[in-house]
């Protein structure tokens, strides 16, 4: 008998007699909701859920990058972004938080992460209940009356602890997107920091540089009035000059070189090239007293690579056991109810009397050869993710070890700079200056003094941003703050050591 089929999602009411179809309805619709019922208790937790180790500071960006991108009627999201600005003496927390709201690629990380926890809110539900409409052209003639219409409602379930495991597999994939926002979170700040610490440097050095050529170019009225006295050789006039202009050369040097220094700070905060920032001027922040071994247990524990991948190992073992589910079947079970008109004959028994049937069948896992290649595949995933964190933990160990060297040896080279080596040339200077009024020693050995400190007192900040940009590594593999923040009202360190020796105006005089 020749019939159409139709599949629909939805119809209107029907002139037909529904009986008990309500009651099979709501039973079908109802055990596919059950899953999703339990799932949806959870919906919080996806995204905001337990977290091993140090937890974001992604859930402070959810807040902030989330209602950043909210639409308004306060202008677009670049707009609202541009009114994060740099106060009038910022700290390094302040470039971070320009940065943090700032960069596009934190946003993006941000974004896979809201999505990877929608999907896992909605993993592991049993799928969408099938609805059949049939409708009999040509009429089935049955003893009780024709056959008119029928209507099928079935329900897929998948074998045992299929959901389950679908459920762990976007979990572990949301757990993933979390660790890459935060691997990209560290890896953006200590784009800022090393760039913050080159401009702090070149700011001290431009400092530095500029009170010892003040100090140089006083010096040369006082040679000319002791050259003009006969108190002072020509050749003393003419080598100060030559101080005076190498000094000068270094200075302009150093201000040429602060565009780009400059540019490359806004670029890691996603401003303009020649957007406007502040001279540092805030002393860094005390490191934290921490062992070396803590930092190698914080790296591995709280690196987010580490963590990614150790996620990623669980994801592909959760792949491995459903694989080995996909031999077992699936269950369908549904009800149909038929409209059936009245009987032809009259006084029939159960004339006009709907039939509902049950319905419950499996699928027929026959290719056996293509489950075990998938369950093969899936295990070789599980062995690549794994070899792959056993190669990241090692190169990362290799990193931590170089920046532990650098750390400790910069902050050797700022200390003995700071403690020995500028008092000694303030003290070597003062006795060279004490020497040539006394007509002991020449003017040469005063500028040699003199070039000395210069020299030691560059190399002193240097050592100090090595330091601070070696501990910003470390805080990036360690996902952990290793220094205070810094505070206004200290003396900056590097400053207030020794600071240019001013010779007096009466050199030469005696």
């Amino acid at each position: 008998m020749a019939r159409a089929r139709f599949e629909v999602s939805a119809f209107s009411s029907l002139d037909v007699r529904f009986k008990n179809l309500g009651v099979a309805v709501c039973c079908v619709v109802l055990a596919a909701g059950c899953s999703g019922a339990a799932r949806s208790g959870r919906a919080g937790a996806t995204m905001h859920g337990e977290r091993g180790g140090r937890s974001l500071d992604a859930l402070q960006l959810e807040g902030a990058l989330s209602g950043a991108d909210q639409p308004s009627s306060g202008g677009s999201l670049r707009e609202r972004s541009d009114d994060y600005r740099l106060p009038e003496n910022p700290t390094l927390d302040d470039y971070l938080m320009v940065a943090a709201h700032r960069n596009e690629g934190l946003k993006a990380a941000f974004h896979h992460w809201r999505a990877a926890a929608e999907q896992a809110h909605a993993a592991g539900r049993l799928p969408d209940p099938r609805f059949s409409y049939t409708y009999y052209i040509e009429r089935v003639e049955t003893r009780v009356g024709p056959q008119r219409q029928s209507f099928s409602l079935s329900q897929m379930f998948p074998w045992f602890g299929k959901l389950a495991l679908q459920r762990t597999e976007r979990d572990n994939v949301e757990r993933i997107a979390h660790a890459r926002l935060e691997e990209e979170r560290l890896s953006l700040f200590y784009q800022v920091k090393s760039a913050y610490w080159d401009f702090w440097l070149l700011a001290r050095s431009i400092e530095t540089t500029r009170d010892h050529l003040e100090l140089a170019k006083g010096l040369e009225s006082v040679v000319r009035t002791a050259y003009e006295a006969g108190d002072a050789g020509f050749s003393d006039l003419v080598r100060l000059r030559v101080e005076i202009g190498s000094l000068e050369n270094r200075l302009q040097g150093l201000l040429d070189r602060r565009r780009p220094v400059a540019a490359r700070l806004n670029a890691a905060m996603s401003r303009p090239h020649d957007a406007p920032l502040p001279e540092p001027s805030l002393p860094p922040g005390e490191p934290v007293e921490i062992s070396e071994e803590d930092i190698f247990m914080f790296m591995e524990e709280m690196n987010p690579q580490l963590i990614a991948q150790r996620y990623e190992i669980a994801r592909q073992l959760t792949s491995v056991e459903l694989a080995q589910k996909d031999f077992y079947p699936d269950l369908t079970a549904g009800i149909t109810y038929i409209d059936t008109g009245d009987a032809v004959m009259p006084g029939v028994r159960d004339s006009g009397k709907d039939p509902v049937m049950a319905m419950v069948s499996i699928n027929l896992p026959l290719d056996r050869s293509r489950r075990r290649a998938a369950a093969a595949a899936a295990r070789e995933r599980h062995r690549a993710a794994a070899t792959t964190l056993e190669e990241s933990r090692n190169e990362l160990q290799a990193r931590l070890e170089a920046a532990l060297y650098d750390k400790r040896d910069a902050s050797r080279e700022a200390g003995l700079f700071k403690d020995t080596l500028i008092p000694e040339a303030v003290q070597a200077l003062e006795v060279t200056e004490a020497a040539f009024r006394a007509g002991l020693t020449g003017f040469a050995d005063l500028i040699d003094a003199q070039r000395m400190q210069l020299e030691f007192e560059l190399s002193y900040n240097s050592a100090v941003a090595q330091r601070e940009k070696s501990l910003a590594l470390l805080e990036m593999l360690t996902a952990s703050e290793l220094r205070r923040p810094q505070r206004a009202g200290l003396p900056e360190d590097g400053q207030g050591l020794s600071g240019p020796v001013n010779v007096p105006s009466d050199i030469g005089e005696e």
